[in-house]
């Protein structure tokens, strides 16, 4: 079976982002209208509150991997895991990869590659948002058989610049959408 890359890795955004693509959720929550966008009213965030700010979206991004590996390992499509950096559209998205995995009888082994550059920051924005760039590799996170831990074949990788949205929900920085693209990266 040739699937896209997305497919292969629990987020992880990886298999999340070929979700949305399949229309397993509305991408649509990426509308402009969420865009963070500077305003001549916004006081500039000190350098500690943004390089903060900074390392708590980029847990919380990388949290979706580790809470879909758990929701896969356990072998459940509602694992409170999944509740803990994803909300709406992206939470929706993770649900349908967990999905496919299990549908598959299938385990990622390990954690893909991604490189990750921050489109937009909006510490003043209620709420406050973010937009990252991400291209995510799975094409070195070998899928196994579930039942006999033995390499899955037939499935393959193919990195795509995507977009994540983030947002503060609760007090903590979640992602609220993934978009796929369709560029390679």
């Amino acid at each position: 079976m040739s699937l896209p890359g997305h497919l292969l890795r629990g987020v992880t955004a990886a298999a999340i982002l070929a979700m949305a693509a399949s229309g397993c959720s509305d991408a649509a929550q990426m509308s402009a209208s969420r865009s963070p966008s500077p305003t001549a009213a916004s006081p500039s965030p000190t350098p500690d509150k943004v390089a903060i700010a900074k390392q708590e979206i980029l847990a919380a991004y990388r949290g979706t991997f580790a809470d879909m590996d758990v929701a896969v390992a356990h072998g459940n499509r509602n694992d409170p895991a999944l509740d803990r950096h994803a909300i709406a559209g992206a939470h929706t998205q993770l649900v349908a990869a967990v999905d496919f995995y299990l549908q598959q009888g299938v385990v990622p082994k390990g954690v893909p590659q991604a490189k990750i550059a921050f489109k937009s920051l909006d510490l003043y924005s209620d709420p406050p948002l973010a937009t990252l760039q991400t291209c995510v590799d799975s094409s070195k996170v070998p899928l196994v058989d579930a039942k006999t831990g033995k390499p899955a074949k037939g499935f393959f990788s193919r990195p795509t610049l995507d977009t994540a949205l983030m947002t503060v929900w609760h007090g903590r920085w979640v992602v609220e959408a993934f978009k796929n693209g369709t560029t390679r990266c």
